[in-house]
């Protein structure tokens, strides 16, 4: 009996110790299965920034410990620590960099769990500062009216390898860029590869009187007439440089479309301006032979720095001889000479049979057009200034087609100094007809009269702004895009005003028609802008019709 206790109990030993090497061995199977999730924050570090690290278990095991050792590029321990997992199987633990044992180069970040399971990732150190902004530009010096090429080399801000990153609009990395007459804060910068550190953007410079703003990365303007100071700071400090602005040289090229005009022609004034300004208003006066002003036309200039201007020659048929353009831009004068001599055969518009032109001996009005051509539809803008404002009278304000229909009457009391400004839409069943329309304002016994031509407004579809965004972006071919121009031209798709003559076979497209098409693209300039330059490459031969 005794004997046969003693097998009962070894049996039992035999089972127990058997239950326990099955248990183990499936721990060590399970722990064998766990697998490690980690990342840091960030690729790059440096001295004293704070380095998060962060991971998910596959598995998690019963009282084991997740140990997390740091190594710098000679393989010392820069950092050691030992944490539990969260119940969700994630960890986290931060520290700052920096020390001893810190030094430049690649770190080795190793997270162990358990025995078997392990995972390994690295980021960048560096001691010293490894930001720096650069600008440049093909000059010494800029001009008012440049493009700021804008560049930071910042590896620590290279987050994401596999992502374009972008810095400069947040609080901790941000881009100020400032001048004597504007500032704009928080510009973005885009990088140039998924791995490289290096973001660029541009702003353009706008002149004295010009615009501030936009948030980047290629959207800014920056009012400006001598300096501009380029700051990138964060939290490790601030790193900036400087530029100089100076005052170019301004020409004006103007000339009329031909020397010698009948009484009833349209005159018509081109010209450019070099350097020009973004928001810098162009003033066109027409001077008659006595050397009385008879109309003063302002505005804007196109993108590409031209003008164009019209003053109806029939209004000053009554003298005959030299008159003269006069156009101001900033502090700078041109003056050029035309002829104006009697129509022949006596061919006036229709209104100017019958009107005596009050405009050609001293009024007491002063008036002002915004400009001489418009379309319809547009806001026809009316400024001016009256002698004696405080006699008890309002201003009559009237115009009259080219049919000699009247389309417009109002009146309004001027201000205390005896100014006035008034706008009118061009636009309903009266304003149909294109051609000249008179302006006629009275105030008290004095009466003064201008003259605007009116006219249809160039025609393009939405859809073709996709065409000339892909062109501007070289992602179609110069023929390409003028191939399909004309077929559109051809098939009346887009309109423009006139189809002009052929004045050259010059087949090279000059850059500033490319420029054109993509602010079009992208609603920064009008149709009828763009259509000039539809209508240069038409007089140059490269589009065919």
């Amino acid at each position: 009996m005794e004997n046969k206790d003693i097998s009962y109990v070894f049996l039992l030993y035999l089972f127990l110790f058997s239950v326990s090497i099955i248990e183990v061995s499936a721990l060590e199977d399970k722990a064998k299965e766990i697998t490690i999730a980690v990342s840091t924050d960030r690729l790059s570090y440096r001295e004293g920034d704070t380095i998060r690290i962060s991971g998910t278990l596959s598995e998690m095991a019963e009282n084991e410990v997740i140990s997390i050792v740091v190594k710098n590029p000679a393989g010392n321990i820069a950092s050691i620590e030992q944490l539990r997992p969260q119940a969700d199987k994630t960890f986290q633990t931060e520290f700052v960099a920096g020390g001893g044992a810190w030094q430049d180069g690649r770190y080795t970040v190793t997270v162990q769990y358990g025995l078997d399971a392990a995972a390994t990732i690295t980021f960048d150190f560096a001691n010293e500062p490894v930001t720096k902004i650069i600008v440049t530009a093909d000059k010494a010096s800029y001009s008012p009216s440049d493009i700021v090429s804008i560049t930071v080399e910042s590896l620590q801000h290279n987050l994401n390898s596999d992502l374009l990153d972008l810095i400069g609009d947040q609080k901790d990395d941000k881009i100020t860029i400032s001048s004597d007459l504007g500032t704009i804060d928080g510009y973005l910068l885009v990088e140039t590869g998924t791995d490289t550190g290096i973001f660029v953007g541009k702003i353009m410079l706008t002149g004295s009187n010009g615009k501030t703003g936009g948030d980047g990365p290629n959207d800014g303007r920056l009012a400006v007439s001598d300096k501009i100071v380029i700051t990138f700071s964060d939290k490790h400090g601030t790193f900036s440089t400087s530029a100089v602005v100076e005052e170019p040289q301004i020409e004006i090229n103007v000339e009329t479309t031909k020397p010698v005009y009948d009484s009833s022609e349209l005159v018509q004034v081109l010209g450019s301006v070099f350097p020009y300004f973004e928001d810098e208003q162009i003033f066109v006066s027409l001077i008659d032979p006595t050397g009385m002003i008879l109309g003063t036309s302002f505005g804007s200039l196109l993108p590409d720095g031209s003008f164009s201007d019209g003053f109806w020659s029939a209004r000053y048929n009554d003298i005959q001889g030299s008159y003269k353009i006069k156009v101001k831009y900033k502090d700078v004068t041109e003056t050029i000479s035309f002829q104006i001599i009697k129509d022949t055969n006596g061919d006036v518009p229709l209104h100017d049979k019958s009107l005596t032109e009050p405009s050609l001996v001293p009024s007491g009005i002063d008036l002002v057009l915004g400009k001489h051509v418009y379309k319809k539809g547009d806001s026809v803008i009316l400024d001016g200034t009256v002698e004696n404002p405080t006699i008890k009278s309002e201003i009559a304000i009237s115009i009259i087609n080219p049919q000699d229909n009247t389309v417009f009457v109002s009146q309004l009391k001027p201000s205390d100094s005896g100014d006035f400004s008034y706008t009118v839409m061009a636009q309903g069943p009266l304003w149909e007809y294109e051609g000249a329309y008179t302006v006629i304002v009275t105030f008290g016994d004095d009466v003064s009269q201008s003259r605007f031509v009116l006219q249809e407004p160039v025609s393009i579809p939405d859809w073709i702004r996709t065409n000339a965004k892909w062109w501007s972006e070289d992602q179609i071919s110069d023929d390409e895009f003028t191939k399909g121009m004309e077929f559109l031209i051809k098939e009346d798709i887009v309109r423009i005003k006139e189809i002009p003559e052929i004045q050259s076979n010059d087949k090279n497209i000059p850059e500033w028609v490319k420029t054109n098409a993509d602010w079009w693209s992208q609603g920064l300039i009008s149709d009828e802008d763009f259509a000039k330059g539809i209508e240069f490459l038409v007089e140059q031969g490269i589009i065919q019709i």
